[in-house]
C-alpha cells in the first residue's frame, strides 16, 4: 500500500479550528451559520480531486469518530432535529476538488444563541440554496468556542 502524504491547514484558517486529528481537521464554517453549528471536517491528506470512496481504512474510521464527537457537543448546545452531510469538492478554482466532508445541523424550530436568531428557513428541504445570512464575527467566535468546549479533549 501506497504511503499518504499529509499536509498541514492553511494557516488563514486556524482561526476557526475547532479540533485537530491525525488525519482531519473540524473547523467551523465561518461563511454559513445559517445552521447554527455548521462545521467541516478538512482532509490532511495532500491532492485534488479527492472522492469519498478513495479515503483509506484509518482516515474513514477517524472520521467516523470526528462525526460522533461533534454532534454530541453540538446536541449538547442546540439540540438540532435532523443532520444533513455533504461530501461535494465543488470549488476547484478555490481547493481542487480536495476532499471534506460539510456538517449541516437541520432545526425544525428556530434557534436563539448569544442574542441571535438562527432559522431554518428551508427545514424539510435540501439546504441548499439558502438565502444570505451574515453572522456578526463576535457570535462566530462564540459560537466556535462554545463547540470547542464541549467536544471531547
Amino acid at each position: 500500500m501506497k504511503k499518504e502524504k499529509y499536509r498541514s491547514l492553511d494557516p488563514k484558517y486556524k482561526e476557526w479550528i475547532l479540533k485537530e486529528y491525525k488525519y482531519w481537521t473540524l473547523l467551523l464554517h465561518s461563511e454559513e451559520q445559517r445552521y447554527l453549528g455548521r462545521s467541516y471536517i478538512w482532509l490532511l491528506r495532500e491532492g485534488e480531486m479527492q472522492k469519498f470512496s478513495d479515503t483509506t481504512d484509518e482516515e474513514y474510521t477517524e472520521l467516523k469518530l470526528i462525526i460522533q464527537e461533534y454532534e454530541k457537543a453540538i446536541g449538547v448546545l442546540w439540540k438540532p432535529d435532523f443532520m444533513n452531510y455533504a461530501w461535494l469538492a465543488n470549488l476547484f478554482i478555490d481547493h481542487g476538488g480536495h476532499g471534506h466532508l460539510h456538517l449541516i445541523p437541520r432545526y425544525e424550530k428556530e434557534r436563539e444563541f448569544s442574542g441571535h436568531v438562527f432559522v431554518d428557513t428551508r427545514w424539510g428541504k435540501n439546504y441548499s440554496p439558502a438565502d444570505k445570512f451574515d453572522v456578526p464575527v463576535e457570535i462566530l467566535e462564540k459560537i466556535r468556542d462554545s463547540i470547542k468546549k464541549n467536544i471531547t479533549p
